[in-house]
């Protein structure tokens, strides 16, 4: 899967880069960065990707200016080309108040001490101050923990995993029935061989 991000999106989220460096992607428009195993997949090895071209819908051709290391499987962010929002130009969508969807995201980072009811009022006043009110898009963005981006169920994932709190206390319920039928299937086998030893004695 492919993002799009700008020069933050590698101050919140930590990637290890095992060539170039998070700046070499905004050097220029078309700069992209590639997971180690995409690098593999499309030149061989991941050691002869820098510099190298990929185009993108027969449109856009991007040169690779890093490679980090592949993310976790159960991450939230599965990408395995970032490139450069500037990208472009006048066809992105992004520019435009209707691309809003669960793939249009923007992450923040906010201090320890902000209250979210309030800086959600602030996200809704602004959408309401550059929205016309004969517009017929109609858009409601609430700021998300990232923590809920698992168990949210009311927004969608890049991954589109998602395990409600419901599910969660449910597997808990059942792996910890699990764990005490394994206690009494012990201690019945224990008293039962303990009995058998008695009688032998």
């Amino acid at each position: 899967s492919v993002a799009f991000v700008t020069a933050e999106y590698f101050d919140i989220f930590d990637y290890e880069f095992l060539q170039g460096t998070p700046q070499s992607l905004f050097n220029t428009a078309n700069a992209a960065v590639l997971t180690k195993s995409q690098a593999e997949s499309l030149f061989g090895s991941h050691l002869q990707a820098i510099g190298k071209s990929i185009m993108l819908n027969n449109q856009y051709e991007v040169l690779v200016s890093a490679i980090v290391a592949d993310p976790p499987a159960n991450t939230d962010l599965p990408f395995q080309l970032i490139l450069n929002q500037e990208l472009g130009g006048a066809d992105r969508i992004w520019d435009s108040w209707g691309a809003t969807s669960s793939s249009v995201q923007a992450f923040i980072k906010v201090r320890d001490n902000v209250d979210m009811v309030d800086f959600n009022q602030q996200i809704a006043d602004f959408i309401q101050e550059n929205i016309s009110e004969d517009d017929p898009t109609k858009i409601r963005l609430l700021a998300q923990p990232l923590a809920e981006m698992h168990t949210d169920i009311r927004y969608g994932t890049f991954t589109g995993r998602l395990a409600t709190d419901r599910e969660t206390i449910t597997l808990a319920l059942v792996g910890i029935l699990l764990l005490l039928a394994a206690c009494i299937n012990f201690v019945n086998l224990n008293t039962a061989l303990a009995s058998k030893r008695a009688k032998e004695i």
